[in-house]
Order: structure tokens, then sequence, then C-alpha cells
């Protein structure tokens, strides 16, 4: 018979043969799993590479106008700012009434010394006490039942808007794990609105801060062109410096709150602002000529009985003038003739047709009525209207 030892030795020499044959296999199993492995790492390292490539390159050139021109052609912007503002939510700012005492409409200054900020916030401002510029006190304008989804007092029939403080510098000491100081910050370094009784006591200061998604919760915008003679009309001194980063690195330098329903000089072109809105600029107030980029975004209605809304949106602001709302007809009479949604219609061609000149359709009416109306625009360049979608998504 065969030796124990023998045996065994058999046993490990057939072993060793069968990890001979299976090393080809092996190997060629693991050059797959590994190739596909480092083929798919390495298109991701590629798309991660390319994506902060195009991210570097657009922090850097976004301000640029014929950047922005360029990646607008190709549908290439992004969903920021100053494509968008907003969704915004409302943040009540405590403790702040005690602080504001009762300067009156008129006042247009809010001085808040640096001890009694500490006193009744607990934020210390070590520059000293803290100069706030206000708007003028309006009516509000709109409902008691919008005024409940944005968290703002039933009480409140007037408000105003407060600038971020007009200190060179705004060296605050607060504890960064309090929402109640985070929302005194954020009063004091981006701004916020007051809210106000008949009698002019102050019933709430509510701060911004930024919403992922729009709801009936938050304050939603429409962006709108700004026009040059605009900024030449209002005072200089009603222009503030943006203060928040990201609107800065977009080459934002300056911008103001407009009034609802606010009149600017008297033109006959006039920001759409039923409830106001924000105005920016993105260069020195006196320079009227560098204003591509300019533009507004007015605080967009919502109704909380959407359907009776949009049956009469279309016309909310032309009622009162049958001339607007002869033209906006007119206008959508040639969109009708679109084969698809979308389509515009060079302005020229407007002030060229027979019915449009005899309902006065000037090229500025015909500028006017379009950007009044709920379901067309005017684009950029003011050379043509179009389309931009059904009234169910305003």
């Amino acid at each position: 018979g065969i030796s124990d030892s023998a045996r065994h030795h058999r046993i490990l020499t057939h072993s060793a043969d069968m990890v001979t044959m299976s090393l080809p296999v092996m190997h060629v199993v693991i050059s797959i799993v590994f190739g596909m492995i480092g083929s798919w790492l390495k298109d991701k390292l590629e798309g991660v590479v390319t994506e902060m490539s195009w991210k570097f390159i657009w922090r850097r050139c976004k301000r640029y106008v014929p950047f922005r021109k360029f990646f607008g052609f190709f549908g290439l912007l992004p969903d920021e700012f100053p494509e968008k503002l907003g969704p915004i939510k409302l943040s009540g700012v405590p403790n702040m009434i005690g602080l504001y005492g009762n300067p009156g409409a008129d006042s247009s200054e809010w001085i808040i010394p640096s001890y009694q900020l500490l006193n009744e916030t607990g934020v210390s401002a070590l520059s000293g006490d803290i100069l706030l510029d206000m708007t003028e006190v309006v009516e509000m304008s709109i409902g008691q039942n919008r005024r409940k989804q944005l968290g703002i007092p039933e009480e409140a029939t007037q408000y105003r808007w407060c600038y971020p403080s007009t200190n060179p510098s705004l060296d605050l000491d607060l504890n960064a794990h309090s929402d109640d100081h985070l929302a005194v910050e954020s009063l004091l370094t981006i701004g916020g609105w007051m809210y106000l009784d008949r009698d002019q006591k102050l019933l709430a200061v509510k701060t911004l801060t930024l919403a992922k998604d729009a709801t009936t919760e938050t304050v939603n915008f429409k962006k709108q062109m700004w026009r040059s003679e605009w900024t030449q009309t209002l005072d200089r001194c009603r222009f503030h410096p943006v203060t928040l980063s990201h609107m800065v690195e977009a080459g934002a330098k300056y911008f103001v709150w407009l009034s609802p329903r606010e009149h600017i000089g008297t033109g006959d072109q006039q920001p759409d602002i039923p409830h106001g809105g924000f105005a920016y600029i993105f260069h020195e107030p006196e320079d009227f000529n560098n204003s591509a980029l300019d533009c507004y975004f007015a605080v967009a209605p919502l109704s909380s009985f959407p359907t009776q809304y949009r049956k009469h949106m279309q016309h909310r602001r032309t009622d009162g003038d049958p001339r607007m709302h002869a033209i906006q007809r007119r206008i959508r009479h040639h969109l009708a003739l679109g084969l698809r949604r979308g389509d515009g219609i060079e302005i020229q061609s407007l002030t060229n047709d027979t019915s449009m000149q005899q309902i006065g359709g000037t090229r500025a009416h015909i500028i006017q009525a379009a950007a009044q109306a709920a379901d067309m625009e005017v684009d950029p360049t003011e050379q043509y209207v179009r389309r931009f979608g059904d009234l169910d998504s305003v």
C-alpha cells in the first residue's frame, strides 16, 4: 500500500496543479472586475473634476455679461441669483420691539444703542451703536389669509423695510448655537420687514431665511427687467450695498426695496410690483451705461382662492385701462398663430400692425401691456414678446 506521507504528497501536488491551472482564469476575472471598477471610478472622477472645473469657471466669470449671454444661449445658466431670488421664509426676530421705541412714520433711521441691544437680545455690538435705514411706512397690500400663511400679525395694517446696518464694520458677539441670536444677526446684516398697527406701534420684526421650495408659507418672487432710467430717477440714497455673499459674487453692488405699486418718474414704463419688490443693480448708481444685468424681483401674488384668482389674473392691472386691455388682446391674437408655447413675435411687427395702430399700440405701450400680463413677457432685449406658460404656473 501507499504510505500516508506519499498519499499526502500526492494530494498536495494535485491541489497545487489545480491552483496553477486556475490562476490564468482568476487573473482574467480579477482584471475584468478591477477594470470595470477602474473605468467606473475614472468616469466618476472625470465627472467630478469636470463639474469642479465648470463651477470654478462659473464662479470667476458669472458677473461678466458676455459670459452670461454665452451660457444663456445654450440654456446653461444655473437656477440661482440673478436668474432667481428666493423663495424666502419669514423668521421672527425676538426682543426687538422694546428697541424700536416710536420714531414715527416720517423717521427713516433706527438707532440701536449697543448696551440696549445687549440687554434686550444678549447680542453685543462691539462696533458701538447700530444705525439702520428704514423705508417709508406703507399700507399692507395682502389680505388676512395671506398674512396668516406668512406668520404676520393679524393686527398689522402697515409695514416698512429695514435695510442692513450702515455701520462700516459690524462686530457682533453672539452665541452661534442660538436661533434668537442668529435672527438678530440676520436682521442687522441682511435686513427685514417691520409690521405695525394703525397707531404705528411695532408688532413684529421678520428677517429673511432662504427656503428650499416655494410654498404657501414662503415669499416668492418673479424676475423682471430693470430699466436704466429708473436708476437715474431714484434718489441715490435709496440704493444700499448688497451684503449677501452669493449676490456679491454674482456682481450685484446695490439694491433697493420698492413699495407696492410704486411709480418711478412720470414715464409710461413702470415696474409691475403690486406687492413691492427688490431691485438690484450691478454697477455704481451713477454709471447708467452698464446696466445689462440690472433686474428687479417682484413679490409674486398668491391667492387663497386660486380658481377665481387665475380667472381674473390676466386683467389684474388693466381693468382700469381699456387701451392696455385691447393691446393685450391683440398681442394674444398674434401669439396664437405660433405653433407651440414659447414662440415669440417681434415688437416691431406688432407696431406695424394696422389694428394695433388703431388702438394706440405704440412700442412703449406694447412693452408695458406685455409686461403687465400674466401669460406673456418681453425678452431682455425688448425685441420680442413671447408666451412663457399657463396661468397655473403663477
